[in-house]
């Protein structure tokens, strides 16, 4: 016979066993959604509020207090604080991340990050939250605005910068056609701040992208 210490092991391993997320649950989940209208917020419509951020733009305030008050945020707990602090966390590391690839020293995005959720963990109302949460994206946006701000060179400097950025452009496009490297590793070997901000540089200056670029030029 199995001991009661037993039976407690074996029941919690079929728990484990079960899967929190699978096949039959999501379809449930996407058909009620679609009765009844509901959807998340669209990846742009996510992130877009962190782009203006990362450019120091104060209206990533405004966008984030309309997305994280929105009906579309997610249901992540039955209780309403709890859900509400989990989207805060969610948000924090979104603005944090966004700081960071925009060239916020990371040890300071990172240290905005967690004073910010241990002040969220002591609250108990959504309202409370939902206050901190504008404030957060306040303060991570201001930041940004600072920062650019401090960018400011004088115009030999800049004139500098300008020729360091054609030469890296010019390795990139040499390694489009001639390489395999990946668009994130061109990114990293040429010291751009993200694969995003590469992609952007290399449209504006050569009116393609890196993908276009290399499925027009490559070269074996």
């Amino acid at each position: 016979m199995q001991t009661k210490h037993e039976e407690n092991m074996r029941g919690s391993e079929e728990n484990m066993a079960e899967k929190p997320v699978d096949e039959k649950k999501l379809r449930y989940m996407e058909f009620i959604n679609r009765e009844t209208g509901w959807h998340h917020h669209t990846h742009a419509e996510d992130t877009w509020q962190f782009e203006l951020l990362k450019a120091g733009d104060m209206r990533a305030v405004e966008e984030g207090i309309l997305r994280f008050n929105s009906a579309n945020t997610g249901h992540l707990s039955d209780d309403p604080v709890r859900n509400r602090k989990y989207l805060f966390v969610t948000s924090v590391t979104q603005a944090c991340r966004a700081a960071i690839n925009g060239g916020m020293d990371s040890e300071r995005a990172y240290n905005i990050s967690d004073l910010y959720i241990q002040k969220m963990d002591i609250l108990e109302t959504e309202e409370e939250i939902c206050k901190l949460h504008a404030d957060m994206m306040t303060f991570y946006t201001k930041e940004m605005a600072e920062l650019d701000r401090k960018r400011v060179y004088s115009r030999p400097v800049v004139i500098c910068m300008d020729y360091i950025l054609l030469r890296k452009l010019e390795a990139a496009r040499n390694m489009l056609k001639y390489s395999e490297y990946s668009y994130a590793e061109i990114s990293a070997i040429l010291a751009f701040s993200s694969q995003s901000h590469f992609s952007r540089i290399f449209k504006k200056e050569t009116g393609y992208t890196p993908k276009e670029y290399r499925d027009r030029f490559f070269q074996n």
